[in-house]
């Protein structure tokens, strides 16, 4: 099912073909359904704290981030609520800025993903020279600049935060570098909005 997702995504966006950055984090931001969850596979589920990575609510060692519903990562795409900045060393912390509307009944998933920076010394030898996985941290501010969402895993290439909007208007996105990597990293950004209990 994930393969003929990322077909039609590619159908819909082109330059997703080469932003694999980009697809992870739609992909992830889409899995909002969660089986082994507090409320059995609804939408705005959290995984129990027994299952969760590093306390994260949105991720757990046997589901992931939950099961794809590819309604949602068309969504993302449709609506294009996906971004793919390539951010140097001195652009951290990067932010972003949302605009979302206030909604009791609506759930806001953010997810961001990340590569391995690997090189290739010689086209003709083949030696790849495995890089260091950067270790980045994710935060949502609401409008007034409080901290609406945020994660951090520590092992990994991704951050998953998910919440409820209690206020409308300019949220940003920050992504702050707590180091392993220098130089640059392609970042994929995406963002689903949906309601709750579905």
């Amino acid at each position: 099912m994930q393969i003929g997702t990322i077909a039609q995504l590619c159908g819909y966006n082109t330059d997703l073909k080469k932003k694999q950055s980009t697809m992870g984090a739609i992909l992830m931001a889409a899995a909002a359904h969660k089986i082994n969850a507090v409320g059995n596979g609804k939408v705005g589920d959290n995984f129990t704290s027994g299952d969760r990575i590093d306390n994260v609510t949105q991720i757990s060692d046997i589901e992931g981030a939950g099961v794809l519903d590819s309604r949602w990562a068309r969504d993302i795409v449709a609506n294009g609520k996906f971004w793919w900045p390539t951010v140097y060393d001195a652009g951290f912390p990067y932010s972003k800025t949302v605009t979302i509307t206030a909604n009791e009944t609506s759930v806001v998933r953010i997810c961001i993903f990340w590569l391995r920076q690997n090189s290739v010394s010689s086209h003709t030898s083949g030696n790849v020279t495995t890089g260091t996985m950067s270790d980045l941290k994710l935060q949502i501010l609401n409008p007034s600049g409080s901290i609406a969402a945020e994660s951090n895993v520590s092992q990994g290439n991704f951050e998953i935060v998910q919440f409820t909007p209690h206020m409308t208007g300019n949220y940003t996105i920050k992504i702050i570098d707590l180091g392993g990597h220098s130089g640059k990293d392609y970042i994929g950004i995406a963002m689903w909005n949906g309601t709750l209990g579905n």
